[in-house]
């Protein structure tokens, strides 16, 4: 099952290559004319001293702690975004949060509307199942919202994944604001990565 997060950087690569590439062929088309003379190098290449000096700037290092703070403040952001603009209620987008045993912190998972109806739909005609099991031949159990035909997890969920995928493509080509909380999150998340990376590597 893919994560939403790996559908979010997937989805920014595609964009931010097919934006490279259109970048590229732009700078190649606008070169200048090869019958133009050159001008005189002299005239043309500045004193070191008058070169102007490249800025570094300096970030402080955030704690860890604020990192995730970040990741999941821009992560709302995305599908608070999505939400708005997606036109059907199953790619919706909603996040839970859990305590997690014998850790600091919490757990948190974030899933669209068609995957968690398929779960649940899924367990009511397993415990459907069940109950009629139990209740001997020939009773039927009224438990199952589908009826006992929910379309199993493995094929619903994976099908619908793509869609979602496509959805998300299309609103980040039409729509700067949700193009540019993407690029906020997945660099959020990259920083996150990169300082639990760190600081494994160290102990």
């Amino acid at each position: 099952m893919e994560n939403i997060n790996a559908i979010a950087r997937k989805l920014l690569t595609i964009l931010l290559v097919s934006s490279i590439v259109q970048v590229s062929f732009a700078q190649t088309d606008s070169s200048s004319e090869p019958d133009q003379p050159a001008a005189n190098n002299s005239a043309t290449i500045a004193p070191a001293r008058e070169r102007p000096t490249e800025e570094i700037t300096v970030t402080e290092q955030l704690p860890v702690y604020r990192l995730r703070e970040l990741t999941i403040e821009a992560e709302d952001k995305v599908y608070d975004l999505f939400n708005e603009l997606v036109d059907e209620k199953r790619f919706r987008i909603t996040c839970d949060t859990e305590k997690r045993i014998n850790s600091l912190f919490d757990y948190r998972e974030c899933k669209p509307e068609f995957e968690r109806e398929a779960t649940r739909a899924e367990a009511q005609d397993h415990l459907a199942m069940f109950r009629t099991m139990l209740g001997g031949p020939g009773e039927v159990s009224s438990g199952s919202v589908s009826g006992g035909t929910a379309i199993p997890q493995q094929f619903s969920i994976p099908m619908q994944q793509k869609q979602l995928q496509k959805k998300m493509d299309t609103l980040a080509r039409e729509n700067p604001e949700f193009l540019q909380s993407l690029i906020e999150f997945v660099e959020a998340k990259q920083r996150l990565e990169n300082y639990e990376r760190f600081d494994d590597a160290d102990e």
